[in-house]
């Protein structure tokens, strides 16, 4: 017999919780890389081949960031 009720709804939902502060801690993550990189004077396309991203998606983090 077991002690513990397993709940199957929660255990799903803490492991998406998880998850989704796992991707926002590495999203924050690149984009303190692509400003630091900028801020070095490295250009778009150095960034973007750098950090293996499209050269589109480099050019958004900086506007964001103006």
């Amino acid at each position: 017999m077991c002690i513990f009720e397993y709940d199957e709804k929660r255990e799903k939902e803490l492991i998406r919780k998880a998850e989704y502060a796992e991707g926002k801690r590495e999203g924050a993550e690149q984009i303190f890389t692509i400003y630091r990189l900028h801020k070095e004077k490295y250009t778009e396309q150095q960034i973007a081949e750098q950090m293996g991203l499209d050269v589109g998606e480099v050019k958004n983090v900086l506007e964001r960031l103006k």
